[in-house]
């Protein structure tokens, strides 16, 4: 009886083995409990289609331009992914890619736009997979999420699939890549920078797609293009600090070299050096400066109140514009103010708006030649309030 038993227990175990390593068989649910949910080692059939997808993008991004790649998957597409891909063919040293972190998850992640605006080129896969609801069909034990909150990856693919207004700032490449389960994935190159109306009316799409508000989104957010000119970071009080970095004067170039296969070079995106009116012409504020957005609740009159700390010498002059944008990403207030680094470091503005959605803070430093952007600067300290009564 003991050999019987230790024989029933050993083969057991061995089938055990085999169906939790092997694809060879499918359990049905009543048997779940007693055998182990089958998880094959994961092997990709589109090795050589993954790298040539690394070896076009190497090509359109030699010089670090920043790449938005959508997807959340690491069986099909993701960020991790070709980062990976790229590792494992170039080594550690050889990689020269800079994929930008795109949010995954709604409950931790913020809105994509402020990461998109960034990105010269989008890589775009479609379809788009989805976590199987069947818990037993995922690949990799832990990688599961309910498609409730993958809303801030979804939309960016709903943005370039349904030809959103900012997809207009791209140019879809003539070439394709074809991953396993039909996976088709596109590359679209920007041909010019988003303007803030633009980058406005795509957020508040944005937040009427994914509904509730993702759990890492900060009040404010940098409009820059690139991001490195700007950040806004959240102080223990809940006030905000944000920094704006002096602009290159030789401006940003996107180019390409040798980009015959896929694309013609494109002409490039040059600072401004003129200083349009913000009021009268908001497709020119995204060349004005370091913007900043504020996405927190907004009455029709508000205060901003802040300290302006200059972190350099060259600047004698700071800007500090703010306008108000309605939901069609419409100006409905604004109001404009001067420092300098011998005026008290606090500020106080006032504006009044009917219905605003969104505030806009746009800063523009200026040298003893009056050449704009020429100088670091932190404001910090940062609320937005009903104005304070006397």
């Amino acid at each position: 009886v003991r050999t019987v038993m230790l024989s029933v227990a050993g083969c057991y175990l061995i089938g055990n083995l085999v169906l939790g390593l092997t694809p060879i068989a499918t359990i049905t649910q009543a048997f779940h409990p007693l055998f182990a949910i089958s998880l094959p080692p994961l092997v990709r059939t589109d090795y050589d289609e993954v790298v040539r997808l690394v070896n076009a993008l190497r090509q359109l991004a030699p010089h670090n331009e920043p790449i938005y790649v959508v997807g959340y998957q690491r069986l099909q597409l993701s960020p991790s992914v070709i980062s990976a891909a790229e590792r494992v063919v170039y080594g550690r040293e050889g990689r020269i890619l800079n994929i930008l972190p795109a949010p995954q998850v709604d409950s931790r992640d913020q809105y994509p736009l402020e990461t998109l605006l960034q990105a010269q080129y989008v890589v775009v896969p479609n379809p788009l997979a989805e976590y199987p609801n069947d818990l037993t069909k995922v690949p990799i034990v832990g990688e599961w999420l309910p498609n409730k909150e993958i809303g801030v990856v979804r939309v960016v693919f709903e943005a370039f699939t349904q030809n959103w207004e900012i997809v207009g700032d791209f140019q879809r490449l003539p070439v394709q890549f074809k991953l396993e389960n039909g996976s088709v994935v596109s590359l679209y190159q920007r041909i010019r920078p988003t303007s803030v109306s633009t980058a406005v009316r795509t957020l508040s799409t944005i937040q009427q797609y994914i509904g509730e508000r993702p759990g890492g989104q900060r009040n404010w957010m940098a409009l820059n293009q690139p991001l490195e000119q700007s950040f806004a970071n959240r102080n223990l009080n809940n006030t905000y600090r944000l920094v704006a970095y002096k602009e290159e004067r030789d401006g940003i170039t996107q180019s390409i070299p040798n980009p015959s296969s896929l694309l013609p070079a494109t002409t490039p995106v040059q600072a401004t050096t003129e200083l349009p009116n913000l009021i009268q012409d908001t497709s020119s504020t995204s060349e004005l400066g370091q913007s900043f957005l504020y996405l927190g609740s907004l009455p029709n009159d508000a205060e901003v109140i802040g300290k302006v700390t200059f972190l350099d010498n060259p600047c004698v002059r700071l800007s500090l514009r703010l306008a108000m944008f309605n939901q069609d990403g419409k100006i409905v207030g604004s109001t404009e103010s001067d420092y300098s680094p011998t005026n008290s470091s606090s500020f106080r503005l006032s504006i009044h708006g009917k219905d605003p959605v969104y505030l806009l803070l746009n800063v523009v430093g200026y040298d003893n030649q009056n050449t704009l952007n020429s100088c670091t600067l932190v404001i910090n300290s940062l609320k937005v309030s009903p104005p304070q009564s006397l």
